[in-house]
């Protein structure tokens, strides 16, 4: 109340549009006041501006200033005094559940105590500084799950540590699977003091990739398992905010094994393990070129584009040699405050003795897919409208909620894998054959930890429009 008092002036005031009358508020003593002129303009008197004068400076600012005085400001310990006394208040929202409701009192009446706005000459004790001590603090935690109708359920957390003043990082990754020779886990450890990065790291990674042969009466299936376990190093440099260059090489020992489900025996899946396997010893060093200044809205980026173009070349012991290029390029252009058009063009394209394998499958493919494709080449390309859904929804039964910014994305995804291009076709009169189209749309939302995104797509060959596959995952837009 006292506070009130003492605040008074002319907020609002408004002059009509040929200079006769005059209406101002004025705020004084804790009540407005209204007032009204007629002719406001007739009795000004003018005179002339002072001439222009150099300004001299007689002594710098910091002379004035005692420097030392800021020794006596450090990190203390922060004293609240907390008021003890509630008092009993009645929701308006919920005047039927509201009676047994309190709440704190006024917190601008309860003292505090913060000693570091004292002045410096009521402190009698210098802090004693202290060499730098490295100390790690959890710096992120992100996590992606996702269910497809034809893939299943698929997920990954990652979490990093770091200290305050960000010279090193710490990193851990780990996939969501029921065994743990079968799991992706990644733990590594960068060095980030100086322009170049440096890291290193141990992980070890699994796959597997089924071939469904179309035989009469039932179909069997082919299964190979991959599995990758070793070491890594990577260096990065800036060449400024947006555009960078990534170097890494991976030492690892490199298991494959193919098993066969013969017909009487897919009823129960019980797979024939181990038809073929073998062990090989791989150096695989790879590089990289990345631009990213694309900047984000709350489920994925909205302008700016962003590119990689990624080359890798294997050196193995035995039959692991290949050589990748791998390039994908996006691009997002906000055409409206909250409408977005998305981009994105990808291919690859491997080679050697064991090529590596392209998926066309799951969120970053062609998502109205409900089979896996691979092959050593690829192509594909997405579009994207994102646009605002509903901005706000209230729900008072069967749970009161209140869900708001909820986005929705419009997509179509063409794409196609495949291994040998002399004997490709991508289409055969008018029907599709190797490329693959498939469109949809769904609602995505921003969770705060993750973002929430129920996508249904529908695959088509030009001819006919396939059932919708529905997909669910936890993962920003691309």
């Amino acid at each position: 109340a006292e506070l009130s008092k003492t605040m008074a002036g002319v907020f609002y005031g408004d002059i009509s549009v040929n200079d006769e009358y005059l209406l101002i508020s004025n705020y004084f003593d804790g009540a407005w006041d209204i007032y009204f002129d007629e002719n406001p303009l007739s009795n000004l008197s003018f005179q002339d501006a002072a001439p222009a004068q150099e300004f001299t400076r007689d002594q710098r600012l910091l002379d004035k200033i005692d420097l030392t005085r800021l020794d006596y400001f450090g990190k203390r310990t922060k004293v609240i005094k907390h008021n003890v006394k509630s008092v009993r208040t009645q929701d308006p929202r919920r005047p039927a559940l509201g009676l047994d409701n309190y709440s704190m009192a006024d917190t601008l009446r309860i003292p505090r105590d913060f000693p570091w706005d004292n002045r410096p000459d009521s402190i009698s004790v210098i802090p004693t500084p202290k060499p730098y001590r490295t100390k790690f603090a959890l710096e992120y935690l992100w996590g992606g799950m996702a269910y497809s109708s034809s893939v299943g359920t698929v997920g990954n957390i990652e979490l990093g540590l770091s200290d305050l003043m960000g010279n090193h990082g710490i990193g851990i990754s780990l996939g969501v699977s029921g065994k743990l020779e079968q799991s992706n886990a990644l733990l590594s450890y960068t060095y980030l003091k100086h322009r170049t990065d440096y890291g290193i790291g141990i992980y070890n990674f699994y796959d597997e990739t089924i071939y469904r042969y179309v035989l009469p009466g039932q179909d069997e299936y082919e299964r190979l398992r991959e599995q990758e376990s070793g070491v890594y190093f990577m260096a990065r440099y800036p060449f400024s905010r947006y555009l960078r260059l990534e170097f890494d090489g991976r030492f690892y020992k490199a298991m494959q094994a193919w098993d066969y489900l013969y017909a009487q025996d897919v009823e129960e899946e019980d797979w024939t393990e181990d038809l073929s396997k073998s062990y090989d010893t791989v150096f695989a060093p790879g590089i990289s070129l990345v631009h990213d200044n694309s900047l984000s809205g709350s489920t994925g980026p909205l302008l700016g584009w962003r590119a990689i173009y990624h080359i890798r070349k294997s050196f193995a012991q035995k039959e692991n040699e290949y050589l990748t290029n791998y390039l994908d390029i996006r691009s997002y252009t906000l055409f409206n405050q909250r409408y977005s058009v998305a981009l994105r063009l990808n291919g690859g394209i491997s080679t050697g003795k064991n090529p590596d394998k392209f998926n066309l499958s799951g969120y970053y493919g062609v998502r109205a897919l409900d089979e896996d494709l691979v092959g050593e080449k690829k192509l594909l390309t997405s579009m994207e409208l994102r646009f605002p859904f509903f901005d706000y929804i209230a729900m008072a039964f069967p749970i009161p909620l209140v869900l708001g910014s909820i986005r929705g994305s419009a997509f179509a995804d063409v794409g196609a894998v495949w291994d040998n291009t002399e004997t490709f076709r991508g289409s055969r009169e008018g029907v599709l054959e190797k490329v693959k189209f498939g469109y949809g749309f769904g609602p995505r939302m921003n969770l705060g930890y993750f973002v929430m995104k129920l996508d249904v797509a529908w695959l088509s060959d030009l001819s006919k429009i396939s059932k919708p596959q529905y997909y669910l995952s936890l993962t920003s837009d691309f």
